[in-house]
Parts: C-alpha cells; structure tokens; sequence
C-alpha cells in the first residue's frame, strides 16, 4: 500500500491529509482508502456522474458538510481553480496582477 500522507489534525483526529489537503478516510466495506468529500456526497446523493467531481463551496478542503458540497462537471471545476469567473456573458480571465517595473 502507498504512503497515506499526515495524521488528521482536524476535529476528530481521524484519517488522513494527502499532499493536496484532502481527508482520506477508510471505507471499510470498499476496503479502500477514499475521499472524504466524495463519500460523504455519495451517502446523500449516490454515485457521481462520470465527467463530474465535488467542489468546497467555502475552499476549505476539509469542510466536508454535505451543505459545503457540490458536484459540478470538470471543465466548470478547472474553471473556478485556475482564477476564472463565470459572469451574465460567459466565462472571464482576469489578467494577472503585475507590480513594479
């Protein structure tokens, strides 16, 4: 088996933080190491579509309250982690930020 990354700091201690600050639990009737917030998505609302993945509403990786979850397809997803913004007429680029000369 691979190495499972850090011990849970958060409230409860339990699972595992991996290099992308997610909480890895284990599922014991999967016999798996999984997700987190992808089990707890599916406890409510079954198996995730293929060509979707759950979002942290709030940003916090390790909020996985069902109400902070929710499953939006990749390409929206990517959208919203490289900086763009959906706005009335489509999605929008903000151009970096340059400082000094």
């Amino acid at each position: 088996m691979g190495k499972r990354g850090p011990a849970s700091t958060a409230v409860g201690g339990y699972g595992n933080i991996t290099a992308k600050g997610y909480r890895r639990i284990y599922c014991a009737t999967q016999k798996r190491f999984r997700m987190e917030h992808v089990v707890v998505w599916e406890s409510v609302y079954g198996e995730i579509s293929d060509g979707y993945q759950i979002h942290h509403i709030n940003g916090d990786k390790l909020d996985n309250r069902i109400e902070n979850l929710t499953c939006i397809n990749a390409l929206h997803h990517k959208r919203i982690h490289s900086g763009c913004e959906l706005r009335p007429d489509g999605w929008y680029k903000p151009p970096p930020i340059v400082t000094g000369k």
